[in-house]
């Protein structure tokens, strides 16, 4: 395969006839609602636009362009297969892939309605890390492409929020286990850091979306409740014993 789907995702966006929504905006009382651009809570007025971005046909998965070790981002200019822009796109594919791991993870640990929901959000990520390497095969000159929005961010807040509710404040450390799927979780945590992390060493050197830096800031967070969640609400959870082994 030429590159990461991402890529290819987005140079066909571009191409596409993305269709917009002229002349709308949200209401004012927009603002009450944590998931403001969501299907249930928008209301149109005459103020502003909102783009509302066409599907994409994808026709040839082989496209032997990456047979030299370079690949090319959304806006064409090729790059080195091992640049830091694509190091952090393939951490948020291998991020992507483990979520999906968790949700082929079977539990009766937890109650249905809360496993529902937390198979909801991970899908919900799912789709949101999609969003995440489109923003990041873009250079951050060209506004007129998909971002992750504040919005995104403010939606990690509320669902971090949620969560936390279910749970009793912690007294140590919590180390990685417990039950399969709160484990699946766990790597999940520790590869959003690792992406992080490349996503900082790009900013380094290049500009990058703020909206896109707080949201996988807040990602691991959000892994680590749910880790919790599937950990029985924090019952199964393994607390960190300074000291145990040393003698």
């Amino acid at each position: 395969m030429e590159s990461f789907t991402h890529l290819n995702l987005t140079k066909q966006l571009r191409r596409s006839n993305a269709t917009s929504i002229n002349n709308c905006s949200l209401s004012k009382n927009h603002t009450n609602n944590p998931y403001p651009f969501s299907t249930n809570s928008r209301t149109l007025t005459n103020k502003q636009s909102i783009k509302k971005y066409a599907m994409v046909q994808l026709t040839c998965i082989a496209t032997r362009g990456g047979d030299t070790g370079k690949t090319s981002l959304g806006n064409g200019k090729r790059v080195s297969k091992h640049c830091p822009r694509i190091e952090a796109i393939g951490s948020i594919d291998e991020l992507n892939s483990f979520i999906g791991l968790a949700l082929a993870t079977e539990t009766t640990i937890i109650k249905a309605e809360l496993l529902a929901q937390l198979r909801n959000d991970l899908s919900i990520l799912q789709n949101d890390l999609f969003d995440v390497g489109a923003d990041l095969c873009m250079p951050e000159q060209d506004q007129t492409v998909l971002r992750i929005s504040i919005h995104q961010v403010q939606r990690l807040d509320v669902t971090l929020a949620r969560y936390n509710t279910h749970l009793n404040p912690l007294t140590s450390f919590v180390l990685p286990g417990g039950t399969p799927l709160a484990a699946q979780l766990h790597v999940c945590r520790t590869i959003v850091r690792r992406a992080e992390r490349d996503i900082t060493s790009l900013h380094n050197e290049e500009t990058l979306n703020p909206h896109l830096l707080q949201y996988v800031n807040r990602l691991s967070d959000v892994f680590f409740v749910m880790a919790r969640v599937a950990n029985d609400n924090g019952r199964l959870d393994v607390l960190w014993e300074p000291g145990k082994h040393h003698a």
